[in-house]
């Protein structure tokens, strides 16, 4: 019978390594944040004895940092939701002592980026201009339509004024088209005028309101509808009876209106 001694030695175990409760995390940050705001912090359902932890993102991103020594994600700068509605920010953590190995865990955490009410609606053109013309009597008729459309919500409605309010035009609320309520001839008009200068505004159904102001020209362009007319008295005009014919120049003096005239022929 054969007889061996085994030796067994007893070290020091191989101390447990950071890890998170879940690989995956949800955080909603609203869009109004401020740059240097805390969004959430890295924590560990698990940490090693002895050492020290070091956080850090695994990929480089100019919207968040991290505090390399309690895991805290903080914004570089606001968020805007019409740009991005979402960020993924991968998280590392890794643990340092004296004994190896090194340990690490990672988790993902999913930014989600609430909207808010921060943008008026926005007009598709810069100005509108519109021409009519004068001999059209016919009220509420069709002069223009403006569209506006709001960028926090591109499906939300839009709604319009007139300011101030015009005493010759109306406009949709809900779909920006401009209408007369008056006349646009020159003679319904006091002083003729054949321009008219409108401001519409485009509102949001939030509370507060945001809004956007647009300007629209409205050109009244008229016809020839009136024949020339003579004050009352008489023309006068004169030829010497002693001209020969075949003269080259004639000469006739005649008296229209307010002033006399004398023309060479």
């Amino acid at each position: 019978m054969t007889k061996a001694a085994v030796f067994i030695q007893i070290g020091s175990p191989i101390p447990p390594g950071p890890a998170f409760s879940a690989e995956r995390y949800e955080v909603s940050v609203p869009e109004s944040a401020a740059a240097g705001s805390v969004l959430f912090t890295a924590s560990l359902e698990a940490t090693p004895p002895a050492g020290y932890l070091v956080y850090s993102l695994l990929n480089g991103t100019d919207t968040f940092q991290i505090d390399s020594g309690t895991g805290a994600v903080r914004l570089k700068k606001q968020l805007d939701h019409e740009k991005a509605r979402q960020y993924t920010v991968p998280v590392v953590v890794r643990s340092h002592s004296l004994l190896p190995p090194l340990r690490s865990a990672t988790a993902t955490f999913v930014v989600s980026v609430e909207n808010e009410n921060d943008n008026p609606p926005v007009f598709e053109r810069a100005s509108y201009t519109a021409v009519v013309m004068e001999f059209d009597r016919r009220l509420n008729r069709e002069i223009a339509t403006v569209w506006a459309v709001d960028p926090d919500d591109p499906a939300a409605p839009v709604y319009y004024t007139i300011e101030p309010e015009s005493a010759l035009f109306q406009v949709d609320s809900a779909r920006g088209v401009i209408s007369n309520l008056k006349e646009l001839s020159r003679e319904a008009i006091a002083g003729g005028v054949r321009q008219h200068q409108l401001t519409v505004r485009a509102m949001d159904p939030a509370d507060p309101s945001l809004y956007s102001d647009v300007p629209v020209l409205v050109v009244v362009e008229g016809r020839n509808e009136f024949a020339p007319r003579c004050s009352p008295g008489s023309f006068v005009f004169s030829i010497s009876a002693h001209a020969p014919a075949g003269m080259k120049e004639k000469c006739l003096f005649f008296k229209f209106f307010f002033f006399r005239q004398r023309i060479c022929l």
